[in-house]
């Protein structure tokens, strides 16, 4: 079978063996009937036809080629409506009813134009040539690019969102009839895991680049985009990811993310992790976004109405994520536990509803990578399975004493760089090309790395509770939960060390609250250090602020200053 199909005949047999085959595979396993009926129904609903001369083109008409599966002789529709274009000025699809009648004992057909079903275009464009289908899946093609087409890149192109119109199991059906179809046959060699540049490629299975190898005519990959290696700049993306990163596993993990968003889009890894980007600001964590625009969907994505809202703000929320390769929830106030449920089923890639407004309610799996932004606390690490998702990376803050125009002058390059028209796409390129580098070097294995996020921003949000716990614990490694001083400092904060503010804070300064001790021969309850990272963290808030000195509220005398010897915390 060749896939280039030039008259309405030949489009009519094409179609006609898909028909056949509905009554003639056995291998439909868990199929709907009822969705082989309706695709029958709209099979005997279309009407190829043949469009010639600048006038039917100009009317939107044809002349409709029918013929009805029983064998009769074809028989021609001159000039009736074409619903859909399959190549200009040649082709098109006509979509509606014909009859036989008689008058006069004269038998004659009509034909009746019914409302469009955009199933009818998914079958035209493959029986036209227009999707292929390769190793199992249907491919939509361009230039030296294809298209995977799942359920959620038909419900944009083909599918109806209204859930009472769609044919479930409708690609599984056309997938069954193709994949037995032994004199099928298309033109084109296709690089799965493959995306590619003028002369360069990025491979993704294995993680690696090939120079100096240009595409040929029927060639297509994932990806593609007239991008030449020496249009890239390696060496600025790398100082840029450099630059705001904060090092350590936080830089680690950040090197990761190109690379494993281009492994989600290729279906190559199973859904798992969920990425939580934090800073307080000027930090250049946005452009770092910005940079995966350039080879992937990005959808900006409202945290609260996806986790919190309720009704259709709720919904609508939802059903942007259906076509996103990434979804970006930016702003984020906050990120707490309760909202884990929702956060788990878009990073396990699960089944999920959305509806936009005015639509009605539609089911899709979803398939982005979720990105939260936030600057306020993250509280989800008492569930050992949200840990093991979530993906952190903590970015650097600027300076105190650095002005607006002392930062711009810094990050005006990558501004420039990363949000300009004509070297964005090269931006983002040169960050990805990074990334596979990295993966590259660790073996092809994502490696993400537990990253702790700061807290606070300004020793100045520190509680006197937090900055007595902080000192006394730092110079003795522990303090007793009795201590006076401790407990006036409780009381005027929180009013007990059990309520809810009392507890985020201590875990969110490191500290583990009542545990048990032996003291002077007593079994004693203290706090100390929990979380070793997250307390040197606020630690070092503390006494890196610059009027530190004229701030101490703790009523201890020891200068922090001059200890030398810390007790292991």
């Amino acid at each position: 079978m060749n896939v280039e199909y030039r008259t309405a005949s030949a489009l009519y047999h094409e179609l006609n063996y898909i028909l056949v085959q509905l009554d003639n595979i056995d291998d439909w396993g868990t199929v709907d009937t009822m969705t082989l009926d309706n695709i029958k129904e709209i099979i005997n609903s279309m009407i190829f036809c043949d469009i010639s001369g600048s006038t039917q083109e100009q009317r939107h008409t044809g002349n409709g080629f029918y013929k009805e599966f029983s064998g009769a002789d074809p028989e021609r529709l001159p000039n009736i409506k074409v619903n859909y274009t399959i190549k200009a000025g040649a082709l098109g699809l006509a979509y509606g009813r014909v009859s036989r009648k008689k008058k006069n004992e004269q038998e004659f057909i009509t034909y009746n134009p019914i409302k469009f079903n955009n199933y009818a275009r998914f079958l035209a464009d493959l029986v036209a040539g227009r999707v292929i289908y390769d190793k199992g899946h249907f491919l939509i093609y361009l230039r030296h690019q294809y298209i995977p087409i799942n359920d959620n890149n038909a419900l944009l192109k083909y599918y109806s969102t209204d859930e009472h119109q769609r044919q479930r199991d409708f690609l599984k059906v056309m997938e069954i009839i193709y994949k037995n179809r032994e004199d099928y046959k298309h033109p084109y060699i296709i690089h799965r895991h493959t995306m590619s540049g003028a002369d360069f490629r990025i491979h993704a299975k294995p993680w690696g680049i090939e120079t100096n190898i240009t595409p040929k005519d029927n060639e297509l990959f994932f990806l593609y985009d007239d991008i030449s290696l020496t249009d890239l700049d390696l060496q600025k993306a790398s100082d840029f990811t450099e630059m705001i990163a904060q090092p350590g596993a936080s830089y680690e993990n950040a090197m990761q993310v190109h690379a494993y968003v281009l492994a989600r889009m290729m279906d190559l890894i199973h859904p798992e992790k969920f990425f939580i980007f934090k800073d307080f600001g000027r930090t250049g964590k946005g452009l770092f976004i910005s940079t995966l625009g350039g080879f992937a969907k990005v959808h900006r994505i409202n945290y609260h109405n996806l986790i919190e809202a309720n009704g259709i703000e709720k919904s609508n929320e939802w059903a942007k994520l259906y076509d996103a390769d990434v979804a970006h929830a930016n702003e984020a106030k906050g990120i707490k536990s309760k909202g884990m449920n929702e956060l788990r089923l878009i990073s396990s890639g699960e089944v999920a509803t959305g509806r936009f407004i005015s639509k009605n309610t539609f089911s899709f799996k979803v398939k982005c990578v979720l990105i939260i932004d936030t600057n306020g606390p993250v509280d989800i690490e008492q569930i050992t399975a949200n840990k093991r998702r979530a993906v952190n990376i903590a970015f650097k803050d600027r300076p105190e004493e650095e002005t607006e125009a002392e930062a711009d002058k810094i990050f005006r390059p990558y501004i420039d760089w990363i949000t300009d028209e004509e070297t964005k796409k090269t931006a983002s390129w040169s960050v990805l090309v990074n990334s596979v580098l990295y993966m590259q070097a660790c073996h092809g294995r994502f490696n993400f790395q537990h990253a702790e996020l700061p807290e606070y921003h300004d020793a100045d949000q520190l509680t006197d509770t937090q900055i007595i716990m902080l000192e006394e614990i730092y110079a003795r490694g522990f303090i007793e939960a009795g201590n006076e001083t401790l407990q006036r400092a409780i009381l005027a904060d929180y009013g007990k060390l059990s309520a809810k503010k009392a507890q985020e804070a201590t875990r969110a300064i490191g500290v583990a609250t009542n545990q048990q001790k032996w003291i002077n021969g007593k079994n004693t309850k203290i706090h100390k250090v929990a979380n070793r990272e997250k307390f040197l963290m606020a630690y070092k808030l503390l006494h890196d602020h610059p009027n530190n000195d004229n701030r101490s509220q703790t009523e201890l005398k020891k200068n922090i200053e001059s200890l030398t010897n810390l007790t292991p915390l």
